[in-house]
């Protein structure tokens, strides 16, 4: 009898080995799989074309073709942006070309805009004339603009208005963003998108850093700014080179606590 239990032991020790083995195979093979798998999708997503129609179904593909249209902010609308991938093109009523320089691998086509309450289309011309009445069209291109002054962000938010409208539909807007975006002070018209990325309720609402957007015409350095400066009639010397001392002695005499 214990010969034979001994012998039942050594078979079974052998089976649960065998299966064992068994098991770390196939779960070998399941990793290997599934491995294959994450490749070949990261793979297919890596050269998936993106489509303008998919993109603009969703918030965040919404998001992304706004934020697109800051990319290269100082280059023509229709360069290439985001790794080539994009090229947007404008229908001809906005300016657009006849014939399309995009690739057949590059997005996006972007739509006309009808009239609201008549028949007809927006054209570049209608949009140019609406900047020059709204006086948009005084802020020279590759200009600095002081975002702090009145009058500039009254037209920072004019411009809002002209290219979002009462809610425009996505589609409508993208356009005549796409078409003011070369008429315009690249700075009116970032910080101009970063305001209708705020008011829209069909994007994400993530604004996009505009010192990244603007690079150095963001903020001029510090030669340029001190010359600035003095055509303006100051000294060159900013707030920021004097330090500021306070007596915390006194603080409590002048500014009692309540």
């Amino acid at each position: 009898v214990k010969r034979g239990t001994c012998y039942l032991y050594i078979e079974s020790q052998k089976t649960l080995k065998h299966s064992s083995r068994k098991a770390n195979q196939e779960e070998m093979r399941r990793t290997i799989l599934l491995s294959l798998l994450v490749a070949f999708c990261s793979c297919l997503q890596e050269n998936e074309k993106l489509r303008y129609n998919k993109l603009r179904s969703n918030n965040d593909g919404r998001h992304f073709l706004m934020t697109t249209l800051l990319e290269r902010l100082h280059d023509p609308i229709d360069a290439p942006r985001f790794r080539g991938k994009v090229v947007f093109d404008l229908p001809v009523s906005l300016g657009g070309n006849l014939i399309s320089t995009r690739s057949s691998g590059a997005c996006c086509q972007l739509k006309e805009v009808p009239f609201k309450h008549k028949k007809g289309y927006y054209t570049k011309e209608i949009l140019r004339k609406v900047l020059e009445r709204e006086g948009i069209l005084k802020y020279k291109r590759g200009g600095p603009v002081d975002d702090f002054e009145p009058n500039v962000k009254k037209h920072i938010s004019r411009v809002a208005d002209i290219i979002n409208g009462d809610q425009r539909p996505f589609d409508h807007m993208m356009s005549i963003a796409a078409t003011v975006k070369d008429m315009i002070n690249e700075n009116v018209f970032a910080k101009a998108m970063v305001t209708i990325t705020v008011r829209r309720t069909d994007v994400g609402f993530a604004v996009p850093n505009v010192m990244e957007i603007m690079g150095p015409s963001f903020f001029p350095n510090k030669n340029k700014l001190e010359r600035q400066i003095r055509e303006l009639g100051g000294s060159g010397r900013n707030d920021v080179d004097s330090e500021i001392f306070v007596d915390w002695k006194t603080v409590g005499q002048k500014f009692p606590s309540f």
